[in-house]
């Protein structure tokens, strides 16, 4: 049976009660959701710390505990299934109601959502004797709970941790393009630019005009043209 949940703790960092996991599902249905407010609904609650997982189940007939100490654990598994056969149905029951004032559309658009409403995940933990437990678990949409996949992987994880005799670390994110550490980039400004060579040594050049009478040198040679006096720059 499927249970919808009520209570969801998962954290790699235990609570003060040393708890890592605490999952509480009721039955599903408006009946079971008025009935919790008086503590009289069937329950199911997943508890693992360091040392145990606990699981607890209570129905209208009475209430049953398991304790298995972690070390007694060999595997553990996740998992999710949706009820499309179901849904698959219920959309057939609308096909032939389309024309009838949008009867059939109405049903059909309630057969894709009961399908994303209803995803059903599973954790489940086996014992070294072979003895198999675990939940089954959905969204809840009058307690506004919601868990996937990743939320029961994480539950795994954990585990597998505590049964390996280490403690449960959170998982880092794959680093994303925003989170990639730039290449530090220079200012042109602060590596010096070689200055451009020339042909003519500094000490060897020519003045542009004779400082004896002012010509004007247009031929860059070394000796005035009208004076005679040297242009070369000492």
């Amino acid at each position: 049976m499927e249970y919808v949940i009520k209570e969801w703790f998962v954290d790699e960092t235990p609570s003060s009660e040393g708890v890592y996991v605490k999952v509480k599902g009721r039955e599903g249905g408006i009946l079971s959701f008025l009935l919790s407010w008086v503590g009289i609904d069937p329950t199911v609650t997943l508890i693992v710390d360091k040392e145990n997982i606990r699981f607890e189940k209570g129905s209208w007939s009475g209430f049953f505990r398991r304790i298995t100490p972690i070390n007694k654990l060999c595997a553990s598994a996740y998992g999710y299934q949706k009820p499309w056969k179901t849904a698959l149905v219920i959309a057939s029951i609308g096909v032939p109601l389309i024309g009838l004032l949008g009867l059939g559309l109405l049903v059909i658009i309630g057969a894709v959502a009961y399908y994303y409403l209803n995803k059903q995940l599973q954790v489940e933990f086996y014992e070294i004797g072979g003895y198999k437990d675990g939940i089954v678990f959905k969204r809840s949409v009058i307690e506004g709970i919601k868990v996937d996949e990743a939320d029961a992987a994480r539950v795994v994880r954990i585990l597998e941790a505590l049964m390996q005799g280490k403690a449960p670390h959170r998982e880092m994110p794959y680093p994303t393009p925003n989170t990639l550490p730039t290449r530090k980039t220079f200012e042109s400004s602060t590596v010096p630019s070689p200055e451009p060579s020339t042909a003519v040594d500094r000490s060897r050049a020519t003045g542009l005009f004779c400082p004896e009478c002012g010509a004007k040198n247009t031929n860059s040679q070394a000796v005035c043209a009208s004076c005679g006096a040297s242009l070369t720059q000492t």
